[in-house]
């Protein structure tokens, strides 16, 4: 989430905003906090109030308006009382910014009030935020006058995840199943997801202290590949992403598994070929796991890899 912040801090200096963004993806509070973020950031510049952000979060600011939808959806007087709103001239001044919560329940009335109402001219100092929980949902129409921004990212669902208490193992893995909060704190109850997630740390911290032979580390492996697809699928994800991060890392770039970081440094040790043989060995592995291929074929051949 950091990373959107820190774009509309940039965007807002150099004076290159847009007017019009829609936001999809990642359901619950967190989203709701960028929004609050992005419309403080916006309004702030012209203002030095030190309740500013209390005001936005409350709604009560004289340049901001909230939509939520009326039960199931958004009516069109909600968009004509909009249009109204910033027809009139502002009492304070500076930039105004309207916020249209689960802009997917538009119906066809009020997606038409807020097509004209997005084609009027206005001063350049007016700016929407529409917010979604699907893009798919979405009218082409509303899109295509908007700059798309999408919150769901393993980054952001990590962040999520320490945030509400999730230690950073847990988090690491959680990024690669869901991109919903509920979620992830039910997936961090799971006690099957529990039992991958050590088999698969086991296989990590295995696989960089060069103990890949060791039984137990085998067993477990064989348990996640033969007992549960998921399990495997995440194996075989993270296994990429640590090969690619080693490869990073051997450039001095940022890497995304920071949980293991000192696997990854040790892994960086091997030389550039063998990295990218690896990665291209695991990413044939992943293609043949959609096809019916013998679990055990691919045991066999994963523990190959691995070993090399």
């Amino acid at each position: 989430m950091n990373k959107i912040i820190d774009r509309f801090q940039q965007l807002i200096a150099n004076n290159k905003l847009s007017h019009l963004y829609l936001f999809t993806g990642v359901n619950g509070t967190a989203k709701q906090n960028i929004i609050i973020e992005i419309a403080h950031l916006i309004l702030n510049k012209d203002s030095d109030d030190p309740l500013l952000k209390k005001k936005i979060e409350s709604g009560n600011h004289g340049n901001l308006i909230k939509i939520y939808k009326d039960n199931t959806v958004i009516k069109k007087e909600q968009i004509l009382k909009l249009q109204e709103e910033f027809s009139k001239t502002s009492l304070i001044g500076g930039a105004r910014v309207f916020i249209i919560n689960d802009v997917e329940t538009l119906n066809p009335s009020s997606a038409n009030a807020l097509l004209k109402f997005l084609e009027e001219p206005k001063n350049n100092q007016t700016y929407g935020l529409l917010v979604a929980n699907s893009l798919d949902l979405v009218l082409p129409t509303i899109i295509s006058r908007s700059q798309v921004i999408s919150l769901v990212s393993k980054e952001n669902i990590y962040d999520l995840c320490i945030e509400n208490n999730i230690s950073p193992k847990m988090a690491t893995f959680i990024q690669y199943k869901t991109d919903s909060l509920k979620e992830a704190l039910e997936l961090n109850e799971n006690d099957l997801f529990i039992q991958i997630v050590d088999a698969i740390d086991k296989i990590i911290n295995s696989l960089y202290k060069n103990e890949i032979k060791d039984r137990l580390t085998l067993s477990k492996m064989r348990q996640i590949i033969t007992l549960s697809k998921d399990g495997y699928t995440m194996l075989l994800n993270i296994l990429i992403d640590l090969y690619s991060d080693a490869m990073k890392y051997q450039n001095n770039l940022k890497i995304n598994l920071l949980y293991y970081e000192e696997a990854i440094k040790l892994l960086s040790t091997k030389p550039l070929s063998t990295l990218i043989e690896i990665s291209q060995s695991l990413e044939n592995l992943d293609k043949m796991k959609n096809f019916n291929v013998n679990l055990s074929m691919q045991y066999e051949y994963l523990l190959t890899i691995l070993q090399e």
